[in-house]
């Protein structure tokens, strides 16, 4: 996935560390929650029902990404642009 290279588009270079770390502790907790919460599903629901739930947040995560590309990515690109500019190294498109 380019998960990482759109995060770099937009996070300056200094940043870019501690940008990942938090990445991929989000992540990381999300696929240690993930048991858990299906556990708990199974108790109230059929398998099949608490896995098919588990679209829900497929769903959240399509649209909280599609909100940061319509909102933020474009702002965020054009300023790393600019201080690419600014310090002197060549533009890649």
């Amino acid at each position: 996935s380019n998960l990482f290279a759109a995060l770099y588009e937009v996070v300056p270079p200094e940043s870019r560390a501690t940008a990942t770390g938090t990445m991929l502790c989000g992540a990381w907790l999300g696929g240690g929650l993930a048991p858990l919460l299906i556990g708990f599903f199974i108790r109230r629901l059929t398998l099949g029902t608490a896995l098919a739930s588990t679209s829900v947040f497929y769903v959240v995560s399509g649209v909280l990404i599609l909100m940061a590309c319509l909102f933020w990515f474009r702002r965020d690109a054009a300023l790393m642009r600019q201080a690419f500019v600014i310090q002197g190294e060549p533009i890649r498109k």
